[in-house]
């Protein structure tokens, strides 16, 4: 079951005595369910719970907590009518906010809880609409920050090269791999991690106050571009960066634009691409 939870404390409604509760957000049946419990000393338990989107107190809360999440619609020939039907289906709302939502999916992302999410991508797959889920902006630079690799604020000099220039380095047909890793190799994860830093460190990529810039392969990247991080961890930088956002491949470019340095995956293997722009 996909759920997700989050602790509220506030007075009890009834006696006003300080109580504290759970709320949770959660998939049954195929369709969104949220329910709440709270326990006061004064007049004991209490239990709430309905279909459909949840109140305000309990949705802003589970996205405090965890986060903003963001579903787009992958296939541009996808039937309106099934995408309607499955925010209809799933979140009990009227067809304009429906038609409201559907829109965003297919354009910007709609963005919800973990849960509402999760449940679009299921109902959207069920009925053949292919989609990508990613944590919005917010919470990616969150994730990042939980492995070591902090965003920075910095206005980018114009020597840097557009990311479509970057990613033709690393995808164009007459490109070969600095270090190739098989698929089959037992320590995949490990093996990559090494020979990242040391053609890293090599190119001089890691400078001495650790800031680069990184190209996400996430379906937000095409619109977010460069990323100015400062790693506080140096090490294991390609297996932080899938832990981070799900996703192993991404650019690694050094601060003033001429080094690269990459991690691409082919058929069966994963590849470690080096550049340097002139």
């Amino acid at each position: 079951m996909i759920e997700q939870a989050s602790r509220i404390d506030k007075n009890c409604t009834q006696c006003g005595n300080p109580c504290e509760g759970w709320v949770v957000q959660l998939i049954k049946n195929k369709r969104l369910r949220w329910e709440s419990e709270w326990a006061c000393s004064r007049c004991g338990n209490s239990h709430d719970g309905d279909w459909g989107a949840a109140p305000a107190i309990i949705r802003d809360r589970l996205l405090a907590e965890h986060g903003h999440y963001r579903l787009l619609v992958t296939n541009e020939t996808a039937s309106n009518g099934r995408i309607l039907k499955a925010f209809r289906d799933g979140f009990n709302v009227s067809l304009q906010e429906a038609k409201q939502a559907s829109e965003k999916a297919r354009t910007d992302g709609y963005e919800g809880t973990y849960v509402e999410v999760a449940l679009v991508k299921q109902l959207l797959s069920l009925a053949g609409v292919a989609t990508d889920m990613e944590f919005s902006d917010r919470e990616l630079i969150s994730r990042m920050r939980e492995h070591g690799l902090v965003a920075l604020e910095c206005e980018l000099p114009s020597t840097i090269p557009a990311p479509l220039d970057a990613i033709l380095s690393v995808t164009g047909g007459y490109v070969t791999p600095t270090v190739a890793v098989p698929h089959s190799a037992p320590n995949l994860a490990a093996e990559m991690d090494r020979h990242w830093l040391e053609q890293a460190t090599r190119l001089g990529l890691v400078s001495a106050d650790c800031r680069f810039l990184l190209r996400l392969s996430d379906p937000g990247s095409e619109s977010r571009g460069w990323i100015y991080v400062r790693d506080e961890v140096i090490a294991n930088l390609p297996s932080r960066i899938a832990a981070a956002t799900g996703r192993r491949e991404f650019i690694a470019l050094s601060q003033d634009g001429r080094h690269l340095c990459a991690v691409s995956i082919e058929d069966d293997e994963d590849w470690i691409v080096t550049h340097e722009f002139s």
